[in-house]
């Protein structure tokens, strides 16, 4: 069932990257920044 949700959606929580701020429970996104709190991913600041 879920390699069904990965195709429908494109999300794979295994490769995910969470944000460089502990305190944040935020995802980086493509554009390289945290989808919760606009951060830049780890390693770019």
């Amino acid at each position: 069932m879920q390699d069904v949700e990965q195709e429908e959606t494109g999300f794979d929580p295994e490769t995910r990257v969470l944000c460089a701020d502990e305190a944040c429970i935020g995802v980086v996104g493509e554009d390289g920044r945290c989808r919760l709190c606009g951060r830049p991913g780890a390693g770019d600041g």
